[in-house]
C-alpha cells in the first residue's frame, strides 16, 4: 500500500536484504517482496502502456488538458531552486490561472507572483523578463482552456510551450549559477529543518480550531519534542550499534529517501515521512540504549 501511495519509498526494499541472506528466512522474504511489488508492477505496466516510459511519479502529461503539463514542471523546477515552498508556488500558479480566465487581472496577479519569489531571484533575473514569461504562460493556459473541455486529451506540447519551457530552464540555470550555495545547500537545509522541527500534528483541530488551548498546546509541544528526538536521536548511533548490519539496512533507505525529498522533490509536506516514523524511533532508541551501555 505504501509503495502505491508513495512509489519513491521503494527504497524500503533495502531493509529486506539482510533477510534474503539468511537461508531460513529467504523463502518467506521473497514471497513478501513479490506481494509488495506485484501491484506496483501492474500499475507501472499501465503507465508504460499510456506514456511509453516507466515513471514512479507520473504527474505531468503531454496529453493532459489541465495545469499539470510539462511546462508546469519546468516552472516548478525553477521556483523550487529559489527555496520557494510548495504552498507559495501553488498560490502563484493559481494567480496565473486567474489571469488566463480573466485578462483584466494580469497586472495585479503577475505582481503577486513576483512578490512570492525571494529577492535573490531579481539579482540574477530582470523582473520584466520574468513578468513576460508569466504573461506568456497565462496566454498558453487561456488557449489551452479555450481549445476544449478540461479533461480532454491534447496532442503533445505546443511550440509555444516548448519555447517557454526553454526560457524557464534558462532562468533556473542563471539563478543556480549565481546562487549555487543557496540552491544546493541553504535551501535543502531549510527543507530538512521543515521536515524535522515540527509537531507532526497537521489536523486543523491542533493547528486552528483549538490553537491556544492549554491542553492542545501541551500536546503540540510534547509531540514536537518527541518528533525532533526521533530524528536527532539518530546521531546517537555513533556509539557502536549492537548490530551494525541491521542499523545500516534500516538507516540507508531513510537517508536515500530523505535526500530525495530535500534535494530533488523539495515541495514538502510533513506526511511524506510518516512511513519512516516507526523505524526512526527504533533506531533512535537503539542509539540511546548504546549510549547508556557505554
Amino acid at each position: 500500500l505504501i509503495l502505491l501511495i508513495r512509489p519513491p519509498l521503494i527504497v524500503l526494499l533495502f531493509s529486506f536484504l539482510p533477510k534474503l541472506i539468511k537461508s531460513e528466512e529467504r523463502r518467506i522474504s521473497i514471497a513478501a517482496l513479490a506481494i509488495m511489488l506485484f501491484p506496483l508492477g501492474l500499475w507501472q505496466t499501465k503507465v508504460y502502456h499510456h506514456t511509453g516510459r516507466i515513471d514512479l511519479h507520473p504527474i505531468y502529461h503531454e496529453d493532459s488538458n489541465s495545469l499539470y503539463r510539462p511546462i508546469h514542471r519546468e516552472i516548478w523546477e525553477f521556483h523550487k531552486m529559489t527555496g520557494q515552498e510548495g504552498v507559495e508556488f501553488h498560490k502563484s500558479i493559481e494567480l496565473i490561472n486567474q489571469v488566463a480566465r480573466d485578462s483584466s487581472l494580469g497586472k495585479v496577479n503577475i505582481s503577486g507572483v513576483l512578490e512570492f519569489l525571494p529577492n535573490s531571484v531579481f539579482e540574477s533575473i530582470d523582473k520584466e523578463r520574468l513578468s513576460s514569461a508569466y504573461y506568456d504562460y497565462a496566454y498558453i493556459l487561456r488557449t489551452q482552456f479555450e481549445s476544449g473541455i478540461e479533461g480532454d486529451h491534447m496532442l503533445g506540447n505546443t511550440t509555444k510551450e516548448l519555447k517557454l519551457m526553454e526560457r524557464f530552464q534558462a532562468f533556473r540555470s542563471e539563478y543556480v549559477a549565481d546562487h549555487f550555495l543557496h540552491a544546493w545547500l541553504i535551501s535543502p537545509l531549510k527543507n530538512a529543518k521543515d521536515l524535522i522541527f515540527h509537531s507532526n500534528l497537521s489536523l486543523r483541530l491542533f493547528q486552528k480550531y483549538w490553537r491556544g488551548n492549554i491542553f492542545i498546546e501541551t500536546i503540540r509541544y510534547l509531540s514536537f519534542f518527541i518528533h525532533v528526538f526521533a530524528y536527532c536521536g539518530l546521531l546517537l548511533l555513533v556509539f557502536r550499534p549492537s548490530d551494525s548490519r541491521k542499523v545500516i539496512f534500516i538507516l540507508l533507505p531513510f537517508l536515500i529517501y530523505f535526500g530525495y525529498l530535500i534535494f530533488i522533490q523539495r515541495g514538502l509536506e510533513e506526511r511524506y515521512l510518516l512511513p519512516f516514523l516507526v523505524p526512526i524511533f527504533i533506531l533512535s532508541f537503539s542509539g540511546l540504549n548504546n549510549l547508556i551501555k557505554k
